[in-house]
């Protein structure tokens, strides 16, 4: 019992241990098999939703931002008209 803890315990204190990437929406780590951000809440489904809705990505910050929008909800850019 004493032997599975000590594994258990190396394999969480191990940052290499545990696979991660970055949330494209809000910069977060987020585990290899999330099926959504556990920051920002984003799906990650294997098939891209279409919303009907044009978007672009953030200049300042990465995040996707709706087309029309006068800042980004992330990091509070203003874009221009």
């Amino acid at each position: 019992m004493k032997q599975r803890q000590q594994s258990q315990g190396a394999a969480v204190g191990t940052p290499e241990a545990v696979e991660k990437f970055v949330c494209s929406e809000c910069g977060a780590d987020v585990p290899a098999n999330a099926k959504a951000c556990p920051q920002c809440g984003e799906s990650f489904d294997d098939e891209p939703q279409t919303s009907g809705k044009d978007k672009f990505e953030c200049s300042e910050c990465g995040a996707t931002v709706d087309e029309g929008a006068r800042t980004c909800w992330n990091c509070g850019k203003e874009f221009e008209e």
